[in-house]
């Protein structure tokens, strides 16, 4: 499976967990998790789809050299984010999903200097 691919598999993967979860939520009335579910669809979900897309749309951006470590911070960012969320549900506190936010911007910027490269090369 190539790198697009796996975006969206991923990302479709994090849209049916958000989706099974917002039900669980709703059936529960477990609300406090509401910020877990956010993070499942936009972080997970929508953007995995977004960056899948883009690697559809411009090829050259696969071949970058950040491609597969820009997957990896993503993956790494987006889970750290549901944990951290599920943290602050819990009342642990926020540096967790803080620092995971940190960790997805970071791929957002990298998917960013990945298209400027290639959009200008």
């Amino acid at each position: 499976m190539d790198l697009a691919s796996r975006y969206v598999f991923v990302g479709l993967l994090w849209l049916v967990a958000a989706m099974v979860e917002g039900l669980w939520m709703g059936v529960t009335g477990a609300t406090q998790y509401l910020n877990l579910h956010i993070v499942m669809v936009l972080s997970g979900g929508v953007l995995g789809i977004v960056f899948g897309t883009l690697l559809r749309a411009w090829p050259k951006l696969a071949g970058d050299g950040w491609a597969g470590r820009q997957f990896i911070v993503w993956n790494v960012g987006v889970l750290a984010q549901a944990v951290g969320a599920i943290v602050r549900a819990w009342g642990w506190g926020d540096a967790l999903i803080g620092s995971a936010s940190v960790v997805v911007l970071a791929a957002a910027f990298m998917m960013l200097a990945m298209f400027y490269r290639s959009a200008t090369a």
